[in-house]
């Protein structure tokens, strides 16, 4: 039996993707974490999947630790980082939480977990990393700005989620 776990799967990437794994995996539990309802996925439950929906805004630091007490004993075989948004430029700290930081601690705490078993991990990323230039002239002065672009915050926390990923991945 496997146990998959999408972030942000109540809308766009994330519900196409329980939707196409559902049917590719009729008897997978499924455990769906997003900030939103999802009412009309858990009606449309035709397969005999185990649908765990859990209701967390990973923007706000605490929410991770909250999920990891609730689903962390669960060997997951599949963990997809999906969950991600664009705020206002004025909350950097949200999109790093969501964006970054909820990806790195979750990729890390079921790797550190399955150490002798493999799971897979796929965390979604945006063409919006490529937005935001790697000189060393921006990475000295990113943190000195009080406001940044929303697009260009948003493409920065992609940029490092996609670093620290291959950084554990390495290890």
């Amino acid at each position: 039996m496997k146990n998959i776990l999408i972030t942000g799967a109540s809308s766009g990437l994330g519900k196409s993707l329980f939707f196409k794994l559902k049917q590719k995996y009729p008897k997978a539990n499924f455990y769906l974490v997003s900030r939103n309802p999802y009412l009309k996925v858990i009606k449309k439950n035709k397969y005999k999947s185990k649908i765990i929906y859990c209701k967390f805004d990973l923007s706000e630091s605490k929410c991770v630790n909250k999920i990891i007490k609730i689903i962390g004993q669960i060997n997951f075989d599949l963990l997809i980082n999906n969950a991600g948004k664009i705020y206002n430029s004025k909350n950097f700290q949200k999109n790093l939480n969501l964006n970054t930081l909820s990806h790195f601690y979750l990729n890390y705490y079921f790797i550190k977990k399955k150490r002798n078993n493999k799971i897979k991990i796929i965390n979604i990323s945006s063409f919006y990393q490529s937005y935001f230039k790697c000189d060393k002239k921006n990475l000295t002065n990113i943190f000195k700005r009080k406001t940044m672009f929303s697009l260009k915050a948003y493409g920065l926390t992609k940029l490092f989620s996609l670093v620290l990923s291959k950084n554990l991945e390495n290890r």
